[in-house]
């Protein structure tokens, strides 16, 4: 399941009045599960929807239990702060249990009765309180244990699959925070999206939707410092040694280009022969003026979608991989409006070239997708 299908599903069940089913979302590590929550709390914003996680992986057994006291010739239980107040029979909230796979058994025994039974003891949950908990499947080799089948058996299993197109969403929306280099280079390199623990370097970094956002936040900083070892080590230490060294050559590309204004206003003259061009520094090319054309696209002249077809058809030639990379480019950097304004351009010059026609016929099932 797709990170906003998961986000309507907790919604649906969150807005029930009659039913209040526990989640279980199961997926590989840096997805965006304990994230799912967040989102139903921000498209409900008026309704002030409380979030609230726990993270099982570092809990002891009193954070969930309480600690005991006695009373006359009974002994009860203080419950921790945050059950507390989801016991108040106004809250509303999302209860996110986070990493139970990877949590201690005492932790798991606790987890499985307020998961299954909305109650800790005596503390029972609101009825407007919503559980999720999250996890990693034993596939995904990040020390994830085999939970009960009774529990397996009572809660709705749920397995999330990375969701580039709404991690890119996001990511989009968060410049000029984050830099979109890293959009650029997933976007032609989409296997390093989401790795597995398996996947990790010596020091056990590997690559995730959350590091990349990571990585995106702290260029911006970073860069500036044009000091190569930082730059080097933040990569590598937030995604791993080998798609950090991957992702460093895309960097050091985008210093060898030709500004992204001249290509625009004549390809031809800017770069002659394309074919002799190094397949690797194309994409930066590419990567260039689509960023141009979407960041002044509002100031007019060389920078409209006419030109930057053109330019886009002069470079990549008969190399549909670059070509479709450069049109997910677009909707990456511009959204699914701009990609489809793209698109129509593509379709009119098509009419007046016979030899882009040939290139649209060719692209027509990645314009369609």
């Amino acid at each position: 399941m797709r990170f906003g299908q998961a986000v309507s599903l907790v919604e649906c069940v969150h807005k029930s009045q009659s039913v209040k089913q526990t989640i279980f979302l199961l997926g590989p590590p840096g997805i965006g599960k304990s994230s799912v929550a967040k989102e139903v709390a921000l498209r409900n914003a008026g309704e002030q929807i409380e979030v609230v996680v726990v993270d099982l992986s570092n809990c002891l057994p009193e954070d969930l239990n309480g600690l005991p006291k006695t009373d006359g010739d009974v002994m009860k239980f203080i419950p921790d702060e945050w059950l507390h107040k989801l016991c108040n029979p106004e809250a509303n909230a999302i209860l996110v249990l986070d990493d139970l796979a990877a949590a201690s058994s005492t932790i798991q025994v606790a987890t499985r009765q307020l998961a299954l039974d909305r109650r800790i003891h005596n503390h029972v949950l609101g009825p407007k309180v919503t559980i999720i908990v999250t996890g990693n499947r034993a596939t995904d080799r990040a020390k994830a244990s085999m939970l009960p089948s009774h529990f397996r058996n009572s809660v709705l299993q749920i397995v999330m699959e990375p969701d580039f197109d709404s991690w890119s969403a996001w990511y989009r929306a968060q410049a000029p925070r984050v830099n979109l280099l890293v959009l650029a280079f997933l976007v032609f390199a989409p296997k390093h999206f989401s790795t597995l623990p398996s996947d990790a370097d010596e020091l056990g970094s590997f690559a995730t939707p959350r590091t990349w956002a990571m990585l995106g936040q702290l260029l911006p900083i970073i860069m500036p410092l044009q000091d190569e070892t930082i730059l080097h080590e933040t990569v590598v230490g937030l995604v791993g040694t080998g798609v950090g060294s991957e992702f460093l050559a895309f960097l050091r590309l985008q210093k060898d280009i030709i500004p992204p204004a001249d290509i625009l206003r004549d390809p031809q003259a800017a770069i002659p022969n394309p074919e002799q061009v190094e397949r690797s520094l194309l994409v930066a090319f590419c990567y260039s003026i689509v960023s141009a054309v979407v960041t002044n696209r509002a100031e007019g002249g060389f920078y409209n979608l006419s030109n930057l077809v053109a330019a886009l058809l002069h470079l990549t030639q008969n190399k549909r991989d670059i070509f479709s990379f450069s049109f997910f480019l677009v909707e990456s950097l511009g959204g699914l409006e701009l990609r489809r304004d793209f698109a129509r351009v593509v379709a009119k010059m098509a009419k007046m070239n016979p030899q882009t026609m040939t290139v649209v016929r060719q692209l027509s099932d990645v314009m369609n997708s």
